[in-house]
């Protein structure tokens, strides 16, 4: 770890501290949004193995009537539901924790290297360690985000017999699933809201101790100079 001797220097670089940890979590997230979004896109994949299973089920329907296909698309939209939300979202959720852990580590290596020397040096606390926080906060929010049909695939027609189901299916899985991807993206930007508002936080308390160092100090000062 960098040791800083030069007081100035190191008070300089503490009272940026909150300039300076918002710079480098911008940049993590800068540089690194595109994989968190390709691996959110990873839920079009789902799109073809969800077609498949209403045309699996459309397949076993025996006399084509209203009723006993609406039935055979109930059937597939509850499995398809759960398929997604059990194994394609946790698959998603693994993928984006281990991309948001890794930008942690690098930030918090940062801290320790780049700020906590000028810390070290004012004999100032090291601030606590927020990143277990951030991280639950962000495994929370993201794991709230589940599928759901914003489109139905049961067409709202008296004879579902005359109608291209498969169409209008395709049509409800293209939509609901690119939504549900639309809610993860949301939800990723409220975690970087919410990092920068949990290190605003840890600045403050910084600062506050910065504070409390230049009150003492001056303190210190007066007494010296108003010795005899």
């Amino acid at each position: 770890m960098l040791i800083v001797n030069n007081r100035d220097e190191a008070y300089q670089t503490v009272l940026s501290y909150d300039i300076n940890t918002k710079k480098a979590l911008d940049k993590l997230f800068v540089d690194g949004f595109g994989r968190l979004e390709q691996c959110i896109d990873r839920l079009n994949l789902l799109k073809n193995g969800a077609t498949s299973l209403f045309v699996k089920g459309l397949s076993e329907v025996n006399t084509s009537t209203h009723v006993s296909i609406m039935e055979a698309l109930t059937g597939a939209s509850c499995i398809c539901e759960m398929i997604i939300n059990e194994d394609g979202l946790p698959y998603i959720r693994r993928g984006l924790r281990q991309y948001l852990t890794e930008d942690m580590n690098s930030f918090t290596e940062y801290k320790k290297s780049a700020l906590f020397p000028s810390l070290y040096a004012l004999n100032i606390a090291e601030p606590e360690d927020t990143a277990p926080q951030m991280l639950r906060y962000a495994e929370g929010r993201l794991g709230g985000v589940n599928f759901e049909w914003t489109y139905s695939v049961i067409p709202k027609i008296k004879n579902l017999t005359n109608c291209n189901v498969i169409e209008i299916v395709t049509y409800a899985i293209d939509h609901s699933i690119n939504d549900c991807a639309k809610r993860m993206k949301e939800a990723l930007t409220d975690v970087r809201k919410n990092w920068f508002w949990q290190l605003e936080n840890d600045a403050k308390k910084v600062k506050a101790q910065l504070r409390n160092l230049q009150i003492a100090h001056t303190s210190v000062m007066s007494h010296v100079k108003n010795e005899p």
